[in-house]
């Protein structure tokens, strides 16, 4: 089945297929290798990621199911960090992270807006 990328992700993926780029994104180490991939969540995700130019970040639609979209583009860059804008309505949450989880992702730091994270580690996962 042929997913989407969410939105944002084609600049996600821009950085990591052109390293002369990746060292004016925050959160990039300095050699270049690691990027820090943000996917924001929630009613406010929008306006956080618009806000935030110089970073790596994805939106999860509030109003479209996580598992549509295509995540591979994550795949090899962990940890992932999720942060939480706004309300989060139903299994988003859930569905975003068995969706990363498919597609690749083995660890993910969930962050909420109230100084608290949670994280998610995929132990023993085969290759897709």
């Amino acid at each position: 089945m042929n997913r989407k990328l969410p939105p944002y992700a084609r600049k996600i993926q821009g950085a990591i297929n052109n390293p002369n780029t990746r060292q004016s994104f925050m959160g990039t180490s300095p050699d270049g290798r690691s990027l820090t991939i943000w996917i924001a969540i929630g009613t406010e995700a929008w306006g956080f990621a618009k806000t935030r130019s110089k970073f790596l970040i994805a939106i999860c639609p509030n109003d479209e199911r996580p598992e549509n979209y295509c995540w591979k583009f994550a795949k090899g860059h962990d940890p992932i960090l999720i942060t939480q804008q706004g309300a989060i309505f139903g299994s988003s949450l859930q569905n975003l992270i068995f969706a990363l989880m498919r597609d690749g992702v083995k660890r993910i730091l969930f962050f909420n807006g109230q100084q608290k994270s949670v994280r998610y580690v995929v132990e023993g996962c085969q290759d897709a």
